[in-house]
């Protein structure tokens, strides 16, 4: 889950930030708690004390007279250097000033120049790096395994001991059960490349269609690529 704190006063704005975050969650399947603020109140704060759970900010430079969104983050990097910082403005402020006053800033958006788009883009990339802990647990001969979707590359099926291995970053896991139960427990990210495999397709650099595999961003090449799974 990414929780998403919005420091915004302008309610079409907010409506704007809504919907985007909205279409986020439905389309890449994103888990997102978003809580919106217009003033620095106590419960404000008490997010920003809670370091433990990175968060992203989004913050307009434009909010009140009550409340300058530089000097909010400028308090939240006291507390917690983890979570991600946005800003956006309407204007176009001094943001080398900004950026020396706050640090660490992940970027900064003009609400006139494709807003929506470069927020979209930018908010995957930090779900995608940061704040993916969607999992996947197995319960297999007495043994629990709990396995982030991220570092699983490819699953696929021993015909000879009939069995389903899962092939991540740092081990590779022998379980009883079938391709299509373990299929509905994935996500989009995870492609049928075969009949007996599923590929975590952001692992993925290269699809080879001619010879039948496809190489992964560990070096490893995979032999189990068909045309028939081929999207078109």
């Amino acid at each position: 889950m990414l929780k998403v704190i919005v420091i915004e006063n302008d309610n079409k704005m907010i409506n704007i930030i809504k919907t985007l975050l909205r279409k986020l969650s439905i389309s890449y399947n994103f888990d997102l708690n978003t809580t919106f603020y217009q003033k620095q109140t106590f419960e404000l704060n008490q997010e920003i004390k809670d370091s433990e759970n990175p968060k992203l900010y989004l913050i307009s430079t434009e909010i009140n007279s009550f409340l300058d969104g530089v000097s909010l983050a400028k308090t939240i990097r006291e507390e917690d250097w983890d979570s991600e910082i946005i800003f956006y403005s309407q204007n176009k402020p001094d943001f080398f000033t900004i950026y020396q006053q706050v640090k660490k800033i992940f970027s900064f958006l003009l609400v006139n120049e494709s807003f929506e788009t470069n927020l979209e883009k930018n908010i995957v990339e930090i779900y995608k790096k940061k704040f993916d802990y969607q999992f996947f647990h197995i319960q297999n001969n007495n043994l629990e395994y709990t396995i982030y979707l991220k570092n699983i590359l490819y699953i696929t099926r021993d015909k000879e001991e009939r069995k389903i291995i899962i092939k991540t970053l740092n081990l590779d896991l022998k379980i009883n059960g079938s391709l299509t139960k373990i299929l509905e427990q994935l996500d989009s990210r995870f492609i049928q490349t075969h009949r007996c495999c599923l590929a975590n397709k952001d692992h993925i650099i290269k699809y080879d269609y001619g010879q039948n595999y496809f190489l992964l961003d560990t070096g490893e090449v995979v032999n189990l690529l068909s045309k028939n799974y081929r999207k078109k």
